[in-house]
């Protein structure tokens, strides 16, 4: 495995979510204070991921065509001045057009995951694909704790600190980052294939692996909407416990992530890892409206991070194992605009679920990650390159 380019791509993950996290404790009241009303406030904090659900796939696809390093170069540029318009913003459309502007250059995670698939073999591709996800759990366990220290120098401080950022980690990619695509792979189709999601869909490996990691993401995002209620509700949980709540569970992914994940893999396969991590989430769905207290509460919610550490990148490794050479960056781009349209709609389901019933949201999803298993059963072997498709 090429060390040296992959340590730069987990770097240029973990600034990117860094800087992200930065912005998030502020953004609420940044907007706020150009007297946004509450749905602005929500949009102002919707629209990074409805903007991912765009640039993903249409990133990735253009990765496939001009290579992975010019796509990354450019995301980066752009985060770094997206943020620094942020910290500019002297009006709220000036700071949502920031925001969407952010959200369209954030979309380069399935670029950053074609670039490890292009230099890793695949008994070591489940490890790599952990190691980024250790590394966007390590942005966003720093990020809101690095945000909302530097909020006392002003609510733009903290975007100008993220935009800084972006633009040393620009600097370091320009230097150090080499292209990954393999020379002499030419795109059969155009850039805008990518829009084709039945196609993908139809294909017996990738759309279930699609639909498995669709549905297990909408549970995971019902849950974060929904568990501080519950818990409010449940034992009197406070914010700032929910603190704690979310460093632990997030300290808890990247340990798996970065250190067990390529062990388990080689012992037992994507595969299998896949079903176990999302049986896993099954039972700790079924579990969480059934504590009483923050420890049980800590504890189910670690077990359920260990379940998300297996499950997401096995399944990511699988699908990355079905592309062809020539059609990567595309797939797990599209990837990523369904994380990015669970993110986006989970919580809104389960905040309705939940007005009708408190355990709601943890039952359907539960049911929902069950479904996924089911999809995945009949799963075929993974082929490392798919027959290749006739081009329009």
């Amino acid at each position: 495995m090429r060390r040296s380019p992959l340590t730069i791509v987990y770097l240029t993950v973990f600034i990117d979510l860094l800087g992200l996290g930065i912005i998030l404790p502020v953004l609420p009241f940044y907007a706020q204070s150009f007297g946004a009303s509450g749905f602005a406030v929500g949009a102002t904090l919707a629209l990074y991921s409805a903007m991912q659900l765009v640039s993903s796939p249409l990133l990735g696809a253009f990765s496939d065509r001009v290579g992975r390093r010019p796509v990354l170069l450019a995301s980066l540029a752009g985060s770094a001045i997206s943020l620094a318009l942020t910290g500019l913003a002297g009006s709220l459309p000036v700071l949502l057009l920031a925001r969407a502007l952010s959200g369209l250059f954030g979309g380069s995670i399935g670029t950053a995951q074609a670039y490890v698939a292009d230099v890793t073999p695949p008994a070591e591709r489940a490890r790599a694909m952990g190691l980024i996800g250790a590394m966007t759990g390590l942005g966003f366990i720093f990020g809101p704790a690095l945000g909302a220290s530097l909020s006392q120098f002003g609510l733009g401080t903290a975007a100008f600190v993220a935009a800084g950022l972006a633009a040393g980690n620009f600097l370091l990619a320009w230097f150090f980052l080499p292209e990954s695509r393999p020379a002499g792979v030419a795109p059969r189709r155009p850039v805008f294939a990518f829009l084709r999601v039945g196609e993908a869909l139809a294909h017996p490996a990738v759309g279930r692996l699609f639909g498995a990691m669709f549905l297990a993401m909408f549970a995971f995002a019902g849950v974060q909407a929904t568990f501080p209620l519950l818990g409010a509700q449940n034992f009197a949980l406070t914010a700032s416990s929910l603190g704690v709540v979310f460093v632990t569970v997030g300290l808890v992914s990247v340990l798996m992530q970065g250190l067990l994940v390529g062990r388990l893999t080689k012992r037992f396969g994507e595969r299998t890892l896949a079903f176990i991590g999302l049986g896993v989430f099954v039972v700790t769905l079924l579990t969480l409206p059934l504590v009483h207290s923050l420890t049980e509460a800590l504890a189910v919610l670690a077990l359920q991070s260990v379940g998300s550490a297996l499950y997401n990148p096995a399944l990511t490794s699988l699908i990355s194992r079905e592309a062809p050479p020539d059609e990567k960056g595309s797939l797990l781009g599209l990837g990523q605009a369904f994380g990015a349209l669970s993110r986006a709609t989970g919580p809104f389901v389960a905040g309705f679920l939940y007005d009708y019933g408190s355990a709601l949201p943890f039952l359907v999803g539960a049911l929902l990650v069950a479904i996924g298993i089911a999809v995945l059963v009949r799963l075929p072997a993974p082929a490392d390159v798919l027959a290749p498709q006739p081009a329009d």
